[in-house]
């Protein structure tokens, strides 16, 4: 449950597999795990367009688990450059890291 009150809208614009690009070379980013686009009203530190994905590495590492992490994301070429803007470690779902950034999901 979020501790912020909702401020703004999230529309789900399909998987972001394979149209996310990195921001230093234009290589398509692998995301681990489920990875969706969405679009925010209004923007999240600027960005209106964002990739929220979630991993769960607990197996991998014993100081990781869940999370999920949003990232902003630049331009029609949808450019990523590893800053994310919201989400954590804990928060499991799109929806959940969302909400805790103050949006509903439409």
């Amino acid at each position: 449950m979020s501790i912020n009150a909702a401020t703004g809208r999230a529309r789900h614009l399909g998987p972001a597999r394979n149209l996310v690009h990195r921001k230093s070379d234009g290589t398509v980013v692998d995301f681990f795990g489920q990875a969706d686009l969405y679009l925010l009203t209004p923007p999240l530190r600027g960005y209106t367009t964002v990739v929220v994905s979630s991993t769960d590495r607990s197996g991998q590492q014993t100081d990781f688990g869940p999370e999920t992490l949003i990232f902003g994301l630049e331009g029609e070429g949808l450019l990523y450059d590893a800053d994310d803007v919201g989400g954590g470690r804990g928060i499991l779902t799109a929806t959940e890291a969302l909400e805790d950034a103050g949006y509903t999901l439409d």
